[in-house]
């Protein structure tokens, strides 16, 4: 699964493409692929649902009452 932009026609590359500006800057910074295996789309989809869920169940709780202190 390829989602790299298309090279522009002069040569250079887009912006989030994997060796455009932005694109560079995210691989070296949390490991950007733009060209992703199936193995790597699903850990990181997988990655982001347990952080959501341990986000979501970590501000969604009550906050406890004490009486009598």
């Amino acid at each position: 699964m390829d989602i790299n932009p298309q090279v522009n026609p002069d040569g250079s590359y887009p912006l989030l493409h994997e060796k455009g500006v932005v694109g560079g800057i995210l691989k070296s910074l949390i490991g950007y692929n733009g060209d992703p295996s199936l193995t790597e789309v699903f850990a990181y989809a997988g990655y982001w649902v347990i952080i959501g869920i341990f986000i979501y169940s970590t501000y969604m709780r009550q906050p406890e009452v004490k009486y009598g202190s």
